[in-house]
């Protein structure tokens, strides 16, 4: 789960969407959020990402307590009613532990702003350990046991215009067992999922391990080709930001090769 705690903005209570809300609902302010709390709520502690499998608006109408509140969400453009479910829009910027990581990191942040020691004070060392404990925080499997080769995995092969960073299969077989792991997929059609263990190992794209997370899961639940599923949704997501996911694989090259397997691990839980 995601943790104990949820991310409220302060005017939450004075958003059009809560105002439109209650007037929809002929509720006040105050008790539509109550009722959204009671809702985040349950999809921090129910779902594992944006998607609501087999969930029905006259599902959290009963959960919520309140006749017509799926549908007020869904006016609001706070949930979206899929052919299979709900789905809950940027799921990844609020709800998912990759988000309240990325708070808890700006409250550091902001606490290490106002301590007498600044981050230009610090040393190099305890700089280094700051960036360590932060990309294992956002790691997809947990405390991560991937070794960063500093000569080897951001070396550009060839040079110039449509020069390629290569990173080092042992770097990333870690992330990419994580990766297949999280989608439930244990087939060897999985080439794309190793190229994007390569690219957060080589952080193109800035792609975090939240929205790889997410796409994984997607892929877990909903996803006959897995591999597909998982693209789709990751390349989706890269769009909202600019990116494009094939332009991004093309420019990672896994050494010595790239594989065409399953990660190291026969057996996926």
């Amino acid at each position: 789960m995601a943790g104990d705690w949820l991310k409220v903005e302060l005017t939450l209570p004075e958003k059009p969407e809560v105002i439109a809300i209650a007037d929809s609902l002929g509720m006040s302010e105050d008790e539509v959020v109550g009722k959204l709390i009671r809702f985040w709520r349950w999809c921090d502690q129910q779902l594992i990402s944006c998607h609501a499998p087999s969930v029905t608006l006259s599902f959290l109408d009963r959960h919520i307590g309140a006749h017509g509140f799926g549908q007020a969400l869904v006016d609001a453009g706070w949930l979206v009613v899929s052919a299979d479910g709900l789905e809950i829009p940027n799921y990844d910027r609020h709800l998912s532990k990759g988000s309240k990581t990325r708070v808890l990191a700006t409250e550091r942040k902001n606490r290490s702003r106002n301590s007498h020691t600044s981050v230009t004070e610090m040393s190099r060392s305890e700089r280094d350990e700051t960036v360590t404990r932060a990309r294992e925080e956002k790691s997809i499997h947990g405390p991560s046991t991937r070794t960063r080769e500093t000569t080897g995995p951001d070396r550009k092969e060839g040079g110039g215009k449509g020069s390629r960073l290569a990173v080092h299969v042992d770097a990333i077989g870690p992330m990419a067992d994580a990766i297949f792991q999280a989608c439930r997929y244990r087939g060897d059609n999985g080439g794309n999922l190793w190229g994007v263990a390569a690219l957060l190992e080589s952080q193109l794209g800035e792609i975090t391990e939240a929205e790889v997370y997410s796409a994984a899961q997607g892929a877990a639940l909903n996803g006959r080709d897995k591999p597909a599923h998982f693209f789709k949704c990751l390349d989706e997501s890269l769009h909202k930001r600019g990116y494009d996911l094939t332009d991004l694989l093309r420019q990672v090259k896994i050494i010595p090769q790239w594989p065409q397997k399953k990660p190291y691990r026969e057996d996926h839980s």
